[in-house]
């Protein structure tokens, strides 16, 4: 990760990694954040650092159909969701133009199948959500989930990946147990 580097959404300045134990409001995806990040120093632009360097481009597990591309705001006129949480996209995201196929930065990070000592018998995989309870904080699992089908376990990314600002804001209100289990990935 560069201490400086520069971003197409801000190419006036360069941007400076830096810890600041103060909540932000990211300004490529818009969402809230704290701690580490990239900042402008001359105008106080600021980015997660999931969002500054995330690529151009990707391929993304549950979108294998086509590249998704880095779009850098979201359009007023044309309101959208993102397809993994289900929540505003309100800025910066990825978007395959030809399926109406959206998800935030941090969305994209999300593995495919996780190792956690929350459910050390097998393997997490990340699928569509049907509706049923989570085995964590009990809630309805409405968007992508983590599942384990062998055992009929299934986790909230927010519920598995722990009480993390940033996952919490995209994906619910978080692990309410309020521990951050240990992943392995």
């Amino acid at each position: 990760m560069p201490k400086k580097m520069t971003h197409f959404t801000h190419p006036k300045h360069p941007l400076v990694r830096t810890i600041i134990d103060q909540r932000f409001t990211c300004d490529g995806c818009r969402y809230p954040g704290s701690g580490l990040r990239y900042h402008c120093d001359c105008c106080d632009f600021v980015l997660h650092v999931h969002c500054a360097t995330s690529p151009p481009a990707l391929q993304f597990f549950a979108h294998p159909l086509h590249k998704l591309t880095q779009v850098a705001r979201a359009d007023p006129a044309d309101p959208r969701v993102c397809d993994l949480c289900r929540e505003p996209v309100r800025g910066m995201s990825y978007r395959c133009v030809a399926c109406a196929f959206d998800v935030h930065p941090l969305c994209a990070q999300l593995p495919p199948t996780v190792q956690s000592d929350v459910h050390a018998g097998h393997a997490l995989s990340l699928v569509p959500a049907i509706p049923q309870p989570c085995s964590a904080c009990g809630r309805v699992c409405q968007v992508w989930r983590y599942r384990c089908g062998p055992c009929m376990v299934n986790l909230h990314p927010q519920c598995l990946l722990g009480p993390d600002a940033e996952i919490r804001a995209l994906i619910g209100t978080g692990n309410r147990r309020g521990r951050r289990p240990a992943l392995k990935f």
